[in-house]
């Protein structure tokens, strides 16, 4: 891996965000459709947390 990249070159910046009140369902879909693993979890235009498959993977053992 080289060392010398900035973060600002590899991070994506026209995201596919929910909101907290996003049902699973309808993020499932979103990671369904867009093979994506994260959603940033937006509120007023702030974020509030980061929604993986790895947490609905983890609660759906619960």
């Amino acid at each position: 891996m080289n060392n010398t990249i900035d973060i600002s070159e590899i991070i994506t910046t026209d995201l596919i965000t929910v909101s907290p009140e996003t049902t699973i369902k309808e993020a499932l879909f979103l990671f369904c459709e867009h093979n994506i693993h994260s959603l940033p979890v937006v509120k007023d235009k702030e974020l509030v947390g980061i929604l993986t498959t790895n947490d609905l993977l983890k609660n759906s053992c619960k």
